[in-house]
């Protein structure tokens, strides 16, 4: 039993602990970058000095406190800088499913053929992630009358523009779709990259007010909202 009691920590010096794991990160993210071959060298040489069978399970215990403690460190995040810009890294991936011509938006009889083809090019491009050729292909005519209700070619140009780092130009395209509320089929993805748009801008209340209404909504991309909300709070 004595055992047990001497193993419990006190919950004031684990929040010690931490205060001064975060003073210590330097050093602490020194001491990550030791390799699994490092670590079993190190092993080896404390074998070799005769350590008793006791001692050599009490450096390894201590060995496997640290891996502990790192992992707690690193699955809360404490080092990691919540940036505007970091964290839309972090979230951030070109939407991957279907691509497929606008329906209901644009009557496709009215697109003349050339234009048709260009359209088909620029989808052809994106889906390789070509995303400077496919907007090399597409802005020239995104502004053309024909074109002028063709939102999801838009929505895939504001995309390309991210990847692009284009992101003012990104986030006039995205704004210009988010006015359209639920009329563009793909609104709750509009809201998704527009609130990360913000974040890259590090327009963190407008970001911020966009996930909450994503969370609010239940929107498919609700989950990650409520995630990322936790960082701007």
């Amino acid at each position: 039993m004595d055992n047990i009691d001497n193993h419990i920590i006190n919950e004031d010096k684990i929040g010690a602990t931490f205060q001064q794991v975060e003073k210590d990160k330097e050093y602490i993210q020194s001491l990550q970058a030791i390799s699994k071959s490092d670590l079993k060298e190190l092993l080896e040489n404390e074998k070799k000095k005769k350590l008793n069978k006791r001692s050599l399970y009490s450096f390894i215990s201590v060995a496997i406190s640290i891996a502990a403690v790192f992992a707690i460190i690193y699955s809360l995040d404490l080092f990691k800088d919540r940036t505007g810009e970091n964290l839309y890294q972090s979230y951030f991936e070109s939407p991957t499913y279907d691509l497929l011509i606008s329906r209901g938006y644009s009557d496709a009889s009215e697109i003349s053929q050339k234009t048709q083809k260009i359209i088909a090019e620029f989808y052809i491009l994106y889906k390789k992630k070509q995303y400077a050729d496919a907007l090399q292909l597409a802005l020239p005519i995104i502004q053309a009358d024909e074109l002028k209700n063709y939102y999801e070619l838009l929505f895939y140009v504001s995309i390309c523009q991210l990847e692009e780092n284009k992101v003012s130009d990104a986030r006039k395209n995205l704004e210009q779709l988010s006015l359209l509320g639920d009329l563009f089929p793909y609104f709750q993805s509009v809201d998704w990259y527009l609130a990360l748009t913000y974040l890259k801008l590090n327009q963190m209340d407008k970001s911020q007010k966009l996930l909450e209404d994503i969370k609010e909504k239940g929107q498919y991309y609700s989950d990650k909202a409520t995630e990322l909300l936790t960082y701007l709070k």
